[in-house]
């Protein structure tokens, strides 16, 4: 997150953000999105309580998949403000520790 010729990636989807309230489609395609990724932390949660590592109901592990989804893209936004990989290892620890 910290390698500046990589955070220019992102223009593309920070400019699809901004059409968002104007274009359905564009709409449609963050909300695909944004759910793909929720249930894929939501199913590695899964698997962790089955394994023993996590121990939380089924609503809390739905609204922890849809934290860590929005604290990913926090996390991006604050790398690419140019905070340091300290910081940045700071908000990861932080919300990792929700985990706990």
């Amino acid at each position: 997150m910290t390698d500046k010729r990589l955070s220019k990636e992102c223009f593309i989807m920070n400019s699809a953000i901004e059409q968002v309230p104007h274009h359905h489609e564009i709409k449609a395609f963050i909300s695909e999105n944004t759910e793909k990724l929720e249930l894929a932390y939501y199913n590695a949660l899964v698997r962790a309580q089955k394994e023993g590592e996590i121990y939380f109901t089924e609503s809390v592990l739905l609204s922890i998949a849809r934290f860590l989804n929005h604290a990913r893209l926090s996390l991006t936004f604050t790398a690419k403000t140019g905070e340091s990989t300290e910081v940045l290892r700071d908000i990861v620890r932080t919300t990792l520790s929700i985990l706990d």
